[in-house]
């Protein structure tokens, strides 16, 4: 299993298959920041939008600074209507 598989499912719209090899690669590799985005995305895709924040928390906590987490977490957020710092920071002007 490999990351680039679930990428290649994800792709190919088959957000359920993609989000099994994440978890499986995770039960190995629990600190691949890329995993866990990865999956976050595919369970957003799934409509299961708590697992899918879990999964960006994760992602964040290794990755702190990836703007591209970041913002996988407000969208996710936004089709929740919770919102975190994330979602606030990113809607700060320059300076703020």
């Amino acid at each position: 299993m490999s990351i680039q598989e679930g990428y290649r499912y994800y792709k190919e719209g088959d957000y359920q298959k993609a989000a099994e090899i994440c978890e499986k690669i995770l039960d190995t590799d629990e600190n691949n920041p890329k995993v866990w985005n990865l999956l976050g995305i595919c369970l957003t895709k799934l409509e299961l939008y708590d697992l899918a924040d879990t999964c960006y928390q994760n992602s964040l906590v290794l990755d702190p600074d990836n703007k591209a987490y970041q913002k996988n977490i407000i969208i996710n957020e936004k089709k929740t209507g919770q919102y975190s710092h994330y979602s606030f920071e990113s809607n700060q002007s320059p300076g703020s």
